[in-house]
């Protein structure tokens, strides 16, 4: 952390992870070249889950099953900043894809999110991708 930030506190930590933040998470692809895409996110017993409709554009699913290296970033936008950036590997992860988009959809829309979890279903199945944290830190400034 810079001279100018100090670590976010356990309550700070669990706001920012559990509030509606975005997360920008990194892949990268098969030429080397970053991609970086905005997703909502769920953080649960130390991993981020994320999920993609497979119909959707998909080029970070490509992207982990070529190379599982992933960073992500959550923050926030007005002061004091607090942030959160990860190191990680990522997996395309088969069970609780139902249980887990659906509270990733709740999370950011509450019920209204319910119904909307439930097109998504309807028109493509989803995908559910695991981040594995190997290097975590948060700051605020």
């Amino acid at each position: 952390v810079s001279h100018n930030a100090r670590a976010l506190t356990d309550e700070e930590l669990k706001a920012l992870l559990e509030g509606p933040t975005i997360a920008r998470l990194a892949t990268v692809r098969a030429d080397g070249r970053p991609h970086v895409a905005p997703m909502f996110f769920l953080y649960r017993d130390g991993l981020f889950y994320f999920f993609q409709r497979k119909s959707a554009a998909k080029q970070k699913l490509v992207n982990i099953q070529h190379n599982p290296n992933v960073a992500l970033c959550v923050d926030t936008d007005v002061s004091p900043y607090h942030a959160v950036t990860v190191a990680g590997t990522a997996e395309i992860a088969a069970e609780d894809v139902d249980e887990i988009s659906l509270a990733i959809s709740m999370k950011y829309e509450g019920e209204a999110g319910r119904e909307r979890n439930r097109r998504y279903r309807e028109e493509s199945p989803l995908s559910l991708i695991k981040v594995t944290p190997t290097k975590v830190m948060h700051f605020q400034t």
